[in-house]
């Protein structure tokens, strides 16, 4: 029989209490006075760099578990806590899961009071996929990439009058990674390039080609989703660039996927 070692067994000590803690949060959060609220908060986040990962996902669901019943208006300071630890090794995959799950619900809301967050936050993650990109293909991280794509769409989605200003430079860092073999990463690129088209169609001009060959090659492979994003982004491309679909070698393209 396995027996605990004593790092193990606090390590299953704390995700339980994690656990339990969570559960009190779904059921009665709403009775929590403002000590109670204060105490968490200030206790949750010394724990926030635990060198153990199973702690740290637990740390993270606890948090958004909170906002999720609390809102961003009971503790806006989180915000600026996890923009901070973007720059640290262990809290920039934490960060980015957690600030993810908030943009999303709370897009609008953070968009229309913490301009000053987003303005942080965009430039911290295009100078992390732009440092990425100039990287080669072996010494990139593709975990982070993915998720750092992931968040950019987000933006997108949810806080799209503060995108707008920022398509040119999200389509020009989007390039770097056209050339990845990673289908993750190809599909978190494609839902940025739909997010993006959908908002204002232009953003194709002089990357079409590239984009193109891009989807061509999502059309092919063996995943539905990728494939839907690639069908969706070649009826902007008919609709949009004549010249391009025009083209026999291009049409050649086509039907040989098509035909795969």
């Amino acid at each position: 029989m396995y027996i605990l070692n004593s790092e193990e067994f606090q390590t299953e000590i704390r995700q339980i209490a994690g656990l339990s803690l969570k559960g009190i949060m779904e059921r009665s959060f709403a009775d929590w006075t403002d000590n109670t609220m204060e105490y968490f908060k200030r206790h949750i986040l010394e724990c926030y760099l635990h060198k153990n990962p199973t702690i740290r996902r637990t740390i993270s669901n606890l948090i958004n578990t909170f906002l999720r019943h609390g809102g961003m208006e009971m503790w806006p300071e989180i915000l600026e806590f996890l923009l901070n630890h973007l720059d640290t090794n262990l809290g920039v995959e934490m960060s980015l899961e957690t600030l993810n799950i908030i943009i999303e619900d709370s897009g609008s809301y953070i968009e229309e009071n913490y301009s000053h967050f987003m303005h942080q936050l965009i430039p911290k993650l295009f100078f992390f996929l732009t440092e990425m990109g100039k990287r080669k293909n072996e010494e990139r991280s593709d975990t982070l990439i993915i998720l750092v794509l992931h968040t950019l769409n987000i933006l997108l989605e949810n806080c799209s009058n503060t995108m707008i200003d920022h398509l040119e430079t999200t389509s020009g860092i989007l390039v770097y990674f056209h050339d990845s073999e990673n289908f993750d990463m190809r599909y978190h690129i494609g839902q940025c390039w739909l997010s993006m088209i959908r908002m204002k169609k232009e953003v194709l001009i002089d990357r079409s080609s590239i984009l193109f060959l891009l989807y061509l090659q999502n059309l092919a492979a063996e995943n539905y989703k990728m494939n839907f994003i690639a069908a969706e982004f070649l009826l902007y491309i008919v609709e949009e660039e004549e010249e391009l679909i025009n083209d026999e070698n291009i049409k050649e393209k086509i039907f040989y996927h098509l035909e795969v």
